[in-house]
C-alpha cells in the first residue's frame, strides 16, 4: 500500500485556463506539481475523462458552480486508478478502479478525491465508455428513474436528441422500457432513427408532439420561452424534467435570464392541469442523495458490463487537443462523446 507520505515529488501535464474565455483561453502545462492527497483524499492515475458542453460553459464563466477566477484545471469526470492513499482513506486499495463526478480537475494526468465520493469501475469495461456513463448517461437515468419515475411503456421525448443526454436516453431505452421520442435538425433523423427513437423536427415540434399523441416525460436541457413547448407536449399526469437552459446561456442571459426562466418554469409546473414539472442538477442530487448516486452509477457500470448498453465514443483526443474539442462542441452537431486520454 502506497500513502502520499512516502511518494517523491514529481511533475504532471494537465490542461489549465487563467481567465474565463474562449477555447485559446485553454494550454496544458506540463511541469506542474503532481497532487498529494490529504486526510481522506485519492490520487487517480487518469485513463479517461469526457470533454463535455459543460466544460465549454465553466472555461466561458457562465456555470453557476464555478464563478470564481482561476487558475482551473477543467474536466467534469474520470475515471481511473487509485495510485496513493491519503491518511485514514478506509476500504480502498491502490490498484483500485474508480470514477467520479469532478465538476474541474479531470483534464489531468493525475487527480486527487475525496474517497468517500469514488464509485468502483470493473475493470472488464473500457474506460473511455465508462467515462462517457458519469456525467451524461447518469443525468438521463436519475433523471428518468429517480425524479420522472419513468415506467415500461411510456414516451420519453428528449429535447436535443443528437446531444450527449438524447443520446444516452437513447441508448437506455431498451434496457429500461420506454419508448424513445426526440427532437432533432433533419441532417440527423437517419442516424437517430437508426439508433431506434422517433423523430421530430426542431421547428414546431411541440404540436407534431401533441398531434401523434402526446408524450409521458419530456427531458428539456434548452428551456426555450421558459420550458413551454415542454408542458405543452405532456400527456396529463405526466413530468418535464429541466435538466439545463442552453437557449438562456446561448443568448448571454446570465443568471438573471436562467432566473427568468426558472420562474416560468415554477408557474407553468402549478397550473391545476394534471402536469408536473421539477427541475434536476446532478451535482445538487449527489449532495443530497450520495447513496443514490454510488448506487445508480454502479447500475450503469453493470449494464455496461453486460454489453445492455453501449455509449458512443466520437473520438479520442490528446491533452493538446482539448482547445479544438471546447470549438467543435460548441459548432454542435457531434455524434457520441469526445473522449481525452491524458496520457496519449
Amino acid at each position: 500500500m502506497v500513502h502520499a507520505d512516502d511518494m517523491d515529488t514529481q511533475s504532471q501535464s494537465a490542461v489549465v485556463f487563467e481567465t474565463f474565455g474562449g477555447p485559446e483561453a485553454l494550454h496544458v502545462e506540463t511541469e506542474m506539481p503532481t497532487p498529494q492527497p490529504a486526510a481522506g483524499e485519492v490520487r487517480i492515475h487518469v485513463e479517461a475523462a469526457s470533454v463535455q458542453w459543460t466544460d465549454t460553459m465553466i472555461r466561458r464563466g457562465k456555470y453557476p458552480e464555478v464563478r470564481k477566477p482561476g487558475p482551473f484545471i477543467p474536466g467534469y469526470d474520470l475515471v481511473g486508478t487509485i495510485d496513493a492513499l491519503g491518511p485514514e482513506v478506509t476500504g480502498l486499495s491502490v490498484g483500485d478502479r474508480v470514477a467520479d463526478l469532478t465538476t474541474v480537475g479531470a483534464n489531468a494526468r493525475y487527480a486527487v478525491r475525496a474517497a468517500a465520493g469514488l464509485t468502483r469501475v470493473p475493470k472488464t469495461v473500457d474506460a473511455s465508455e465508462a467515462t462517457a456513463l458519469v456525467l451524461s448517461w447518469m443525468t438521463a437515468y436519475q433523471a428518468l428513474s429517480r425524479v420522472a419515475k419513468v415506467q415500461p411503456g411510456q414516451r420519453v421525448l428528449v429535447i436535443g436528441g443528437n446531444g450527449a443526454v438524447g443520446l444516452a436516453a437513447i441508448g437506455l431505452a431498451e434496457a429500461m422500457g420506454y419508448e424513445p421520442w426526440v427532437t432533432a435538425s433533419e441532417k440527423h433523423r437517419v442516424a437517430l432513427e437508426e439508433r431506434g427513437a422517433r423523430v421530430f423536427p426542431r421547428a414546431g415540434w411541440s404540436s407534431a408532439v401533441r398531434e401523434a399523441g402526446g408524450v409521458d416525460v419530456v427531458i428539456d436541457g434548452v428551456g426555450e420561452s421558459g420550458f413551454a413547448g415542454a408542458f405543452e407536449a405532456l400527456r396529463a399526469g405526466g413530468c418535464v424534467v429541466g435538466i439545463g437552459m442552453s437557449s438562456v446561456i446561448n443568448r448571454g442571459g446570465g443568471l438573471p435570464g436562467m432566473g427568468w426562466a426558472l420562474a416560468q418554469f415554477s408557474v407553468r409546473n402549478l397550473w391545476p392541469n394534471r402536469k408536473r414539472g421539477a427541475f434536476f442538477s446532478i451535482t445538487d442530487y449527489r449532495k443530497k442523495n450520495p447513496e443514490h448516486w454510488s448506487e445508480d452509477l454502479a447500475t450503469l457500470f453493470s449494464l455496461l458490463d453486460a454489453g445492455s448498453i453501449r455509449p458512443t465514443i466520437a473520438e479520442t483526443l490528446t491533452l493538446g487537443q482539448v482547445a479544438d474539442a471546447h470549438r467543435r462542441l460548441e459548432k454542435g452537431g457531434l455524434q457520441g462523446k469526445l473522449i481525452l486520454d491524458p496520457w496519449a
